[in-house]
């Protein structure tokens, strides 16, 4: 089941979620973020505002609930925004480079991927003060990098990674397993991009990855319109909301998954947040 939470004309950059809150950050109106109460009646809230974001087409956002805060990447001026929700007071932190994707890891640290467009990609994890706890630079083939998320470690060894990279016709659509501190690839799942029919399972610009707590990965695969669900070992499992069937209005572009309630919440190119749930 599908539900069309909120629109807007302006593409979803980052979504994510913090204290039952469903928090949304669009690619032109990159100075807030929209904040909306979930469960019950969905509604939006307030607006936290934020100095000005370049390039925003490319930034993401996260919740720390260890933390208590947001994380804001800011592609186009190599920093991050740490975002108090509670009273909107901002802290800024310069980074060695142009991130890209955030996630939050097992132990709440931050977790920040850095788009390199002529040498591997890297991620850096970091601690809730600004310090690097671990800094992992990808083999040579992972190149445009998006979006990095810790594996779950009952599905596999810890310090382990998963990478989407993939930039329209140029480079490898895929998703790959990658491991601390060498950045090899141990396995991976795409490669070649495809679409429907004989190509029900291939990737086309994965940009954004979510992963439960049995290790299940679900892929933003933006240029098919769809959502992608593989195994913990990278194996096909089948596809979950499309444009072509009608269940997602647009392209996806970021994911956020709440384990409680088994809601994916889905930020599209035109717009609008669905939430699927989740049945399996």
């Amino acid at each position: 089941m599908v539900s069309q939470l909120t629109g807007s004309s302006h593409r979803v950059s980052g979504v994510t979620l913090l204290d039952n809150r469903l928090y949304v950050l669009r690619c032109r109106d990159s100075d807030q973020i929209e904040i909306y109460q979930v469960g019950g009646r969905f509604q939006l809230e307030r607006c936290l505002f934020l100095p000005r974001l370049y390039h925003d087409d490319w930034n993401d956002l996260a919740g720390s609930a260890g933390h208590r805060c947001l994380y804001v990447s800011n592609f186009s001026m190599n920093r991050l925004q740490r975002v108090d929700p509670v009273d909107s007071s901002i802290t800024l932190w310069p980074l060695p480079g142009s991130p890209c994707g955030l996630s939050i890891t097992q132990t709440d640290n931050l977790l920040v991927t850095f788009h390199e467009s002529t040498s591997p990609g890297w991620a850096m994890e970091i601690d809730g003060s600004g310090n690097c706890v671990r800094r992992v630079v990808f083999e040579a083939g992972v190149l445009w990098a998006w979006h990095t998320v810790e594996v779950v470690r009952s599905a596999m060894p810890q310090f382990q990674y998963l990478v989407s990279h993939g930039y329209y016709d140029q480079h490898d659509h895929c998703v790959s397993v990658v491991g601390a501190p060498y950045g090899q690839k141990f396995r991976g799942y795409g490669g070649i991009p495809g679409g429907g029919g004989a190509d029900a399972g291939k990737l086309y610009v994965p940009y954004h990855l979510a992963v439960d707590e049995d290790g299940c990965v679900f892929v933003a695969d933006h240029h098919n319109g769809r959502v992608v669900v593989l195994s913990s070992e990278l194996e096909f499992v089948r596809c979950l909301g499309s444009v072509d069937g009608g269940e997602l209005k647009s392209r996806p572009r970021r994911l956020c998954l709440s384990a409680k309630s088994r809601l994916l919440y889905v930020g599209q190119d035109d717009g609008t947040v669905a939430a699927i749930q989740l049945e399996f």
